[in-house]
């Protein structure tokens, strides 16, 4: 009697590697996710606020019919109290900041006084991305331990069944 087709040896092998490939994926998005995490927390805890100019304000729609898949940006210049320099800085933000801000205005940021070309937009006009960070790393680390579990349960097992 022929075995169902989920239980060939192709199909394990290919279902191995999948696994395989997808758990290191999921711990390269974590380990990444942790990266951006870190720099945000940084800024929370050593950011130095300042006053900053929004300069332009620019959306991208991914696709030209919807308005749900626009990517929306914002380019603000702010001195340091350290320095003459200006520093140019773009960043994402959500659409409702974006109807809200105008060229011209001022808002605060907030940089690391070490590094002043990691800054982000602060108060009221502060982003919600650390808790974003946060929640996909703890998505990312599920599905890399349930990829891990389930490739070793493929790996000392012959078949599923």
């Amino acid at each position: 009697m022929r075995g169902l087709p989920f239980t060939s040896a192709a199909f394990i092998e290919g279902f191995k590697v999948t696994i395989v490939l997808g758990s290191i994926a999921a711990i390269l998005l974590v380990l990444w996710l942790w990266r951006e995490y870190s720099v945000l927390r940084r800024l929370d805890n050593k950011g130095v606020l300042t006053d900053a100019q929004i300069m332009k304000l620019k959306l991208f729609p991914t696709r030209p019919t919807t308005r749900r898949l626009t990517s929306y940006f914002v380019e603000y210049q702010f001195r340091t109290d350290k320095s003459d320099e200006v520093h140019i800085r773009e960043q994402i933000i959500s659409g409702e900041t974006y109807y809200i801000l105008k060229n011209q205005d001022t808002v605060k940021v907030r940089y690391l006084p070490e590094n002043p070309s990691i800054s982000r937009l602060a108060d009221q006009h502060r982003d919600n991305y650390t808790y974003m960070y946060l929640v996909g790393m703890i998505f990312g680390m599920i599905l890399g331990l349930i990829g891990i579990v389930l490739g070793l349960f493929i790996f000392f097992r012959r078949s599923i069944f």
